[in-house]
């Protein structure tokens, strides 16, 4: 529960406390009615001091008000309804002096609102309760019935309203911690889904773009100019992925396409493409689909055989999201032959980390076609996601 729930209920106690000791000055104003009239006065002046002491109390002390600061309350009401009363003759005490009653009943409330516990906080409200009965004795007419009835009433409210707020108090306090631990939970899942991005991300510019350059120079192979301007078009691609601005390539889908078109026709590849681009996709998903794309071309240069050589290349992307193929007529293979994890695997589907689908089929003899799929988000906005 927080202080300032607490530190609303002190707010309370002391403006009953403070407010009901306005009261003690009315008997004086029947002064020609009272038989000791000093006695009022010093009553008055008595509960007066006692509330502004009250006050201060409530509003030094840290946290709940204590338990003594509170029975010291109720016990100077006690004394002070069986002694003020006797301002007034015995016959005239619960009509001159009943504004006894209200300020008492103050401290009936305040033992109700207090942490005080239930058998202590209903001892001194029995304890108020007899000191009254015993300060209008023998007038113990329907009036007194009324005044101890009262005594009851404002012990259960102010121990109800308490009850209610502190309970509302803790709920908020609940509420808050598993709205803040949903939101570091959140704030985790998203860190870890950037991790899992910025692997795959690695991954395809390692995998996809420079290993293939590395290995074709490894293996003593001819390097003429096409080899020359892969190698090229590789380093700015990487420098694009690291952020460097040197690059100044255009992050754009159409462009991402056709300069990976454009290196693997000079290697020889027939690359049939058709690229529709009415809305952009943000550049994240351009560079996962650019890599798996390059991947899927590599593994055709690589796997398809001859026929493998010509390929298909399909690219929309519209407002509601955007589908890119590549398909090719080589051997094909056995999807549940390929090692889970591997480089084709995990390459054709980084887009599943920003909210993608990817559909292989491929048979034996059939030829490859793999599909990519991904949904614009609702409403037309576009999340950038940090990589």
């Amino acid at each position: 529960m927080t202080d300032g729930t607490e530190d609303r209920i002190k707010r309370m106690m002391r403006l009953i406390r403070v407010g009901t000791s306005a009261f003690m000055l009315l008997p004086l104003l029947g002064w020609a009615q009272l038989a000791h009239p000093w006695v009022a006065a010093a009553a008055a002046a008595a509960a007066i001091g006692e509330a502004l002491w009250f006050d201060r109390r409530a509003a030094a002390a840290p946290g709940p008000l204590d338990r003594r600061t509170v029975l010291v309350d109720a016990a100077f009401c006690v004394l002070l309804m069986y002694a003020g009363s006797r301002a007034a003759a015995p016959e005239l005490r619960n009509v001159v002096m009943t504004e006894l009653v209200p300020f008492s009943l103050g401290a009936a409330a305040v033992i109700g609102i207090s942490r005080v516990g239930r058998p202590l906080g209903l001892a001194a409200v029995a304890a108020l309760m007899a000191s009254w009965t015993l300060a209008v004795l023998p007038d113990a007419r329907l009036k007194l019935a009324s005044d101890l009835l009262g005594f009851a009433l404002w012990y259960a409210v102010g121990r109800r309203v308490a009850a209610t707020w502190r309970h509302l108090a803790d709920a908020t306090t609940e509420a808050q911690e598993e709205t803040e631990k949903r939101r570091r939970d959140s704030a985790d899942q998203q860190q870890r889904d950037r991790d899992a991005r910025h692997r795959d991300q690695l991954h395809s510019a390692i995998h996809d773009i420079m290993l293939p350059v590395v290995n074709h120079m490894a293996s003593g192979r001819e390097v003429g100019e096409a080899e020359v301007h892969w190698a090229r078009w590789t380093v700015a691609r990487a420098r694009r992925w690291l952020e460097d601005p040197r690059s100044g390539e255009t992050h754009g889908l159409e462009a991402a396409l056709r300069g990976v078109v454009e290196q693997f026709t000079l290697r020889g590849m027939i690359v049939v493409e058709t690229v529709i681009v009415v809305d952009e996709p943000p550049p994240d998903i351009v560079n996962a689909l650019e890599g798996a794309v390059v991947e899927a071309l590599n593994n055709a240069v690589a796997h398809a055989g001859r026929d493998g050589q010509a390929v298909v290349l399909f690219a929309e992307s519209g407002p509601d999201g955007l589908v890119v193929s590549v398909q090719d007529r080589g051997r094909g293979f056995d999807p549940a032959a390929v090692r889970a994890g591997g480089g084709l695997g995990r390459s054709l589907r980084t887009i599943e980390h920003h909210g993608g689908r990817v559909t292989l089929d491929s048979r034996p003899g059939r030829g490859t076609k793999i599909l990519w799929e991904w949904d614009r988000p609702a409403g037309g906005e576009t999340e950038e996601r940090a990589c």
